[in-house]
C-alpha cells in the first residue's frame, strides 16, 4: 500500500528520509513475519520521532544484492495515567514497524535500521522440509529469562519463528518495564521472528477499563492484517474472569510458514457462538488448503488439560468457557499440537479431546516455564492419580520447546531444559492427525453456512459470527456460568456448616461455664500435631507416564 510512505514522507520531508541521519537510537528490536513467509516485519523504538528507516539486503555466495529500503508502515507512541492495576503514568517511546519483501525463498539477509547495528535473518527454505518452530511461554525478565532466551539463540538448526505463549514483561501495571524487557529479548528476537499472543499479565486494565494497551501498541500481527476492534472492559482477577472487547489485530490471528500454520487465540476474550473467535478460527481451519499447508498448530495462553495445582481449568472462568466454545472446533480440524503457558511447569498430554484418548485429536503441551519472576509450580495435588490423558510433567526446571516438522506426515516435539546442554528431556514424534481423518479429510461445519475463503476476512468472520449467534449453533453451555454456580452452591454449604460449627461451639462453651466437670485445655497442655506434609514426584519419577 503506498498511501502509508507518502503520508510518512509528506510528515517528515523527502529530504530527511534520502539522508536519513539523526540522533535517534534504534532499539527493542524484533522481527515478525507479514501477511506470507515472504514478508518481514520489523519492529523498532526510538526515544523520539524521527525519520527512521530500514535497509537490508539479500545475501548469497558472498554476494550481496542491491540495497532496498522500507519505509515505517506503522508509526505510533501511547501514554497511560496511574490507576487501577497501572503503578504510574507512563508515556512510551515511538515505536515503529516496516515491512521488508517480498523475500526471496532459502536466502539470509542482513538489515540495519537507520546507522544502528546490523542484524540477519534466515527466509523459508524453497523445499517444505524439515522446518523448525520454537515454542516459549512466561518468560519474564529473571536471570532464568536470560538463560532461556540464550538457550534459545545458540539452538540449532535456528527456528524459523518462535510462538510466545503470552506473560511476556511481567510489568504488571509498571510499564516501563516493558522497555527493559524489549531489550533483553532484542538479541534473540531481532533475528528469530516471534509471534506473540495475550496472556493475563498483557491485559493491565488502566482507569478508563481500556487493556493491552502496551501489548496492542509494541506488537503488530503476523498474516492477514485485520483492524482490531477495541472497547473498554473489566477483569475480575479473584475468579479469572475478564471480559474484554478486544477482537483481530494482535488479540486473534494466524500465519503461515511455508507447510504449518500457526493459529494464535486469546483467552481473555470471548470465544462462545457469535464471538469473533470462534468464528475466525472456524474460518482458518476451513480455509486452509491441507494440500499445500497439512500442518496446524494452535497457541494460547491458559492450557486447559494440566493436572497441576495452580491455574486450574475448571476453577478459571475464562479457561472454561474458552475451552468450551473452541475444543469441539479444534477437534474436528485436523490440529496436531495445541500450545498453553500460564502454569509455569512443563506437561504433556497423549492426543486428547473432551478428555478422551484419540488419536485424530491435538497433543495438548504446557509451556509455562520460560523463567518469569513467579518461579516454577511444582505443586501437583494428585501425585498418584494421573489423569489417563497425561504423559509427562516436570515442574523443576525452565526451558522452551520446539517441533521438528520433518514432512506432511511426520514430526517431532523436544522440551528443551535450560540445563540440559539442548538435549531434550521429554519429547515425542506423531504422525499429523489430519491424515488420520480420512476419508473425511475436511473440516465441516453446520450444513446450513459455506465460508467464501476468497472474500475479506473480517467480512466473512462477521458474517459467520452473525450466523451463529441467529441460529443458536452452539449449543454448549456456558461452563463460566456453571462454575459460578458451582461456586455460590458451594458458598451456601460453607456457610451452613460455619453455622452449625459455630452453634456447636457455643453450645460446648455453655455447658462447659455450667458443669464445672468440663474443662477447656490451654495452649501449654495442647498435644503437639505434626504439620502435614505433601510429597510430590520429582521429574525422575514423572518420566513417562503412560
Amino acid at each position: 500500500n503506498i498511501m502509508p510512505v507518502l503520508l510518512y514522507l509528506v510528515l517528515i520531508g523527502f529530504s530527511d528520509v534520502a539522508v536519513c541521519v539523526h540522533d535517534g537510537i534504534s532499539q527493542q528490536v524484533h522481527l515478525s513475519y507479514g501477511e506470507n513467509d515472504s514478508e518481514m516485519i520489523v519492529t523498532w523504538a526510538m526515544n523520539s520521532s524521527s525519520s527512521s528507516v530500514v535497509r537490508y539486503w539479500r545475501r548469497k555466495l558472498g554476494e550481496d544484492s542491491d540495497e532496498s529500503i522500507a519505509f515505517p508502515y506503522w508509526i505510533r507512541q501511547y501514554n497511560v495515567s496511574q490507576g487501577v492495576r497501572i503503578v504510574h503514568d507512563y508515556v512510551s517511546p515511538w515505536f515503529y514497524s516496516a515491512k521488508l519483501g517480498p523475500l526471496q525463498k532459502g536466502s539470509f539477509y542482513e538489515y540495519q535500521i537507520d546507522n544502528g547495528t546490523r542484524h540477519f535473518f534466515e527466509t523459508i527454505s524453497e523445499e517444505k522440509y524439515p522446518i523448525t518452530v520454537a515454542i516459549l511461554g512466561d518468560v519474564g525478565q529473571t536471570n532464568f529469562s536470560k538463560e532461556t532466551f540464550n538457550e534459545l539463540e545458540q539452538y540449532e538448526p535456528r527456528p524459523k519463528s518462535v510462538l510466545l505463549l503470552g506473560d511476556l514483561s511481567y510489568a504488571d501495571g509498571e510499564l516501563d518495564r516493558w522497555d527493559s524487557y524489549e531489550r533483553l529479548a532484542e538479541k534473540a528476537f531481532a533475528e528469530i521472528p516471534v509471534a506473540v499472543l495475550p496472556g493475563n499479565h498483557e491485559c493491565e486494565v488502566d482507569s478508563t477499563g481500556n487493556a493491552f494497551t502496551s501489548y496492542r501498541n509494541r506488537y503488530p500481527p503476523s498474516g492477514i492484517e485485520a483492524p482490531e476492534i477495541i472497547a473498554p472492559g473489566n477483569f475480575d482477577y479473584s475468579e479469572y474472569d475478564a471480559i474484554f472487547h478486544y477482537d483481530f489485530g494482535a488479540s486473534f490471528y494466524a500465519y503461515t510458514l511455508g507447510p504449518v500454520k500457526v493459529i494464535a487465540l486469546n483467552t481473555y476474550v470471548r470465544a462462545n457462538a457469535g464471538s469473533r473467535q470462534q468464528a475466525f478460527l472456524e474460518r482458518e481451519l476451513a480455509c486452509t488448503d491441507r494440500s499445500v499447508t497439512p500442518w496446524i498448530i494452535i497457541g494460547m495462553h491458559a492450557p486447559w488439560y494440566s493436572t497441576n495445582a495452580k491455574h486450574r481449568a475448571d476453577t478459571e472462568l475464562n479457561t472454561a468457557n474458552h475451552r468450551a466454545g473452541l475444543e469441539d472446533i479444534i477437534a474436528q480440524g485436523g490440529v496436531a499440537f495445541v500450545f498453553a503457558g500460564h502454569v509455569h511447569a512443563y506437561e504433556r498430554s497423549h492426543a486428547v479431546c473432551q478428555n478422551e484418548l484419540d488419536n485424530k485429536c491435538p497433543v495438548y503441551i504446557t509451556v509455562g516455564d520460560g523463567g518469569n519472576r513467579e518461579l516454577l509450580y511444582d505443586a501437583w495435588p494428585f501425585a498418584n492419580k494421573y489423569e489417563p490423558w497425561s504423559a509427562y510433567r516436570n515442574g523443576t526446571r525452565y526451558g522452551f520447546g520446539v517441533i521438528d516438522f520433518h514432512s506432511d506426515y511426520r514430526a517431532t516435539w523436544k522440551w528443551l531444559p535450560n540445563d540440559f546442554n539442548g538435549e531434550p528431556r521429554d519429547s515425542i514424534e506423531i504422525t499429523n492427525p489430519y491424515f488420520a481423518t480420512v476419508p473425511e479429510q475436511s473440516f465441516s461445519l453446520s450444513p446450513e453456512f459455506t465460508f467464501d475463503c476468497q472474500a475479506n476476512l473480517v467480512h466473512e468472520v462477521n458474517r459467520r459470527a452473525a450466523f451463529s449467534s441467529a441460529n443458536n449453533y452452539d449449543s454448549t453451555p456456558d461452563k463460566g456460568k456453571s462454575i459460578k454456580s458451582r461456586q455460590m452452591l458451594l458458598i451456601g454449604i460453607f456457610c451452613c456448616l460455619l453455622f452449625i460449627v459455630i452453634a456447636t461451639t457455643f453450645h460446648a462453651f455453655h455447658n462447659a461455664v455450667d458443669h464445672p466437670h468440663f474443662s477447656v485445655l490451654t495452649n501449654s497442655e495442647l498435644e503437639l500435631v505434626p504439620s502435614s506434609t505433601t510429597t510430590y514426584p520429582k521429574s525422575e519419577q514423572e518420566s513417562a507416564l503412560v
